[in-house]
């Protein structure tokens, strides 16, 4: 038989989880993420749920969806929108863009996460095995040389936290409560040495760069996301980097990328690669959020500020691609068919500035 005591301090323990706000990504209710019990009412509504591993009340897509806007009732930023976040300026998607339009099977607009589609196992293009053979947070994919799981959110065959872990869960079990989310934090060394996932930039184990605080919901030339980039990365010495992150699965796309001897003709596109000072591409010297460059330091404010051919205007694959997903083919950032030609201007005109 429990004392009254008892009774009393486990009420009051129950409260304290529900009400209390903790140390946590967003600085919200443990409630908002979390849920004692598989049946729960909120905001009115009766919700009965498949009981999640660590009391989650979904997993990491049905914690990031929603309708509009940059947050969700849980209070999580917005990656899968449920309904067609139609092009309106800054803020119509978040900075890694969104998976809404590879959700009706186009695996060209969008990774093709298990959370969201099932569509079986699809060996990653530019996949390099060795790409991360001996990273300290794990080895995606285990080196294999087709992939025989399908891309998840996080873990040994994702993006997100350690890839040491099959299951996406614990992969990035603890980061949450790590990160300050919406606190405008910088990940770099230190931040990394108390979390390696959740003192990461975006829980990605072991990458610099410093955070928006609404996620480029509201962005301009001198509000946004910065990126951490080395300027001729292309042997993956520099681990840190945001490209280094997307060459864990593109490995060839991220290797050396010209001859040897005269540095030309370019066989790739460059990533890790500083932008000229000359020619077209001495016109870049304002942030566009259109091409978003690197820096080879870990900023701790955004800097509307480029200059072509130092550190701060280093090229990187999120110059020209989403993360998650976007409306047009290869994740691009824009529609590039078509182009050049007939005075239009988009993406590639930012760097190409004499091409239009």
């Amino acid at each position: 038989m429990y004392t009254m005591s008892q009774i009393t301090l486990g009420i009051l323990l129950i409260i304290f989880f529900f009400t209390q706000k903790v140390f946590a990504i967003s600085n919200q209710f443990c409630a908002n993420c979390h849920t004692m019990h598989a049946s729960y009412f909120e905001g009115g509504t009766h919700y009965v749920i498949t009981p999640n591993p660590m009391l989650l009340k979904t997993n990491c897509i049905g914690c990031h969806q929603g309708d509009t806007g940059v947050k969700n009732r849980f209070g999580a930023p917005i990656v899968f929108h449920t309904t067609n976040p139609t092009q309106t300026g800054p803020g119509y998607t978040l900075a890694g863009g969104d998976f809404y339009w590879m959700s009706s099977g186009n695996n060209l607009t969008g990774h093709n996460v298990l959370e969201l589609v099932s569509s079986g196992p699809i060996t990653p293009p530019g996949w390099d095995p060795s790409a991360t053979s001996g990273y300290t947070y794990g080895q995606i994919a285990n080196g294999e040389t087709s992939w025989s799981r399908q891309l998840t959110c996080a873990g040994t065959y994702g993006c997100h936290g350690y890839h040491n872990n099959l299951d996406p869960l614990i992969a990035i079990k603890g980061s949450h409560h790590k990160n300050m989310g919406g606190s405008n934090t910088t990940a770099d060394s230190n931040s990394i040495a108390q979390h390696p996932v959740g003192g990461a930039y975006r829980f990605l184990a072991g990458i610099y760069g410093k955070e928006d605080i609404d996620w480029e919901y509201t962005a301009s030339s001198s509000d946004h996301n910065e990126y951490y980039g080395i300027n001729g990365n292309s042997n993956y010495s520099n681990k840190n980097t945001i490209s280094f992150l997307c060459a864990k699965c593109h490995g060839y796309f991220h290797s050396q990328m010209d001859d040897a001897t005269t540095g030309s003709p370019f066989l790739r596109h460059p990533t890790d690669y500083m932008i000229p000072n000359s020619w077209e591409y001495s016109n870049y010297t304002t942030y566009n959020l259109s091409v978003p460059v690197a820096r080879n330091s870990v900023y701790t404010a955004p800097s509307s500020t480029v200059t072509p051919g130092s550190g701060n205007a280093i090229l990187m694959c999120l110059s020209c691609h989403r993360a998650h997903g976007s409306e047009f083919a290869y994740i691009l950032r824009w529609d590039y068919r078509g182009w050049p030609g007939n005075g239009k201007t988009i993406g590639c005109s930012i760097c190409h500035s004499t091409k239009y």
